[in-house]
């Protein structure tokens, strides 16, 4: 689940009750609960290691691994890296082109682009959203995009301050 970039305002708000559970229907509030396992994400050059927090609802007793938003689920790549393949591609490159360019593997880039493609619909209706509300949809009071992300749901709530 993403969280946020700043590490402290996120422990800060986790550690203060302010995370709310991600679940549909649940309400409860995410608390601390250790550290997932440590993990390299490969930037623009360099590969930094990562140990995300996990948390867990007083509610409904899931847990849940906070990721920074500056890496994505289930990608070895930040987000930087897959971001800049996204706007290489929509400039006409290739994703051989892409992927030297980058210094990743082909068929690495070429996951990324036919993700994106199959899930572009999704993308482009919330940022559409975005447009027609005015932004509101990142401030904490935003419509519900999906069940149980909503007001006062992680990623709203602390994108709230403008980041």
């Amino acid at each position: 689940m993403t969280v946020g970039v700043d590490r402290s305002a996120v422990e800060t708000a986790l550690c203060g009750g302010g995370l709310g559970c991600p679940v549909a229907g649940c309400g409860g509030r995410l608390a601390p609960w250790g550290w997932a396992r440590a993990r390299g994400v490969r930037g623009e050059g360099d590969q930094v290691r990562l140990r995300p927090r996990r948390s867990v609802c007083v509610g409904c007793r899931r847990t849940q691994v906070l990721l920074p938003a500056s890496v994505l689920l289930r990608r070895a790549d930040a987000v930087t890296v897959i971001g800049a393949a996204l706007l290489a591609k929509a400039g006409g490159w290739g994703h051989r082109r892409v992927a030297a360019r980058l210094g990743r593997p082909a068929s690495t880039v070429r996951g990324w682009l036919r993700r994106i493609t199959a899930v572009a619909d999704r993308v482009l209706a919330v940022l559409a959203a975005v447009v027609v509300s005015g932004g509101r949809l990142r401030g904490p009071d935003g419509p519900d995009l999906l069940p149980g992300w909503g007001p006062g749901s992680n990623t709203s709530w602390l994108w709230a301050g403008g980041l």
